[in-house]
């Protein structure tokens, strides 16, 4: 009896989770719950040009407390979990920098 209630339980607040969910574009092309990519451009001696595309991403409602919450979540990426900080999506990649090499960014583009 507890476990088919507890189950009903869980349905529903998985309902609700999904139901609270709302999707924020940053595209007017991409599709709903499009997930972010990293593509590769050009690499070479002199540098590397890499590609990030965040199509839009889904704001959260959640209330604990008696409070309401928002989180963001932009997929299946990483989260941050440090305790006493927000939980921030990002996007992690391995880009391997030679010992004497530096470092440099430039945003060649934004929508």
């Amino acid at each position: 009896m507890k476990n088919k209630i507890l189950l009903c339980l869980s349905i529903s607040f998985l309902i609700n989770t999904v139901c609270l969910a709302q999707w924020v574009s940053l595209d007017k092309n991409s599709l709903q719950d499009a997930k972010p990519t990293v593509q590769l451009i050009s690499d070479d001696i002199t540098g590397t040009v890499i590609k990030v595309e965040l199509p839009g991403f889904k704001i959260n409602k959640f209330i604990a407390g008696g409070k309401t919450y928002h989180s963001i979540n932009i997929g299946p990426e990483a989260t941050t979990t440090e305790v006493g900080l927000p939980e921030i999506p990002y996007l992690a990649k391995v880009l391997a920098i030679p010992d004497q090499g530096s470092i440099s960014v430039e945003v060649l583009e934004t929508c």
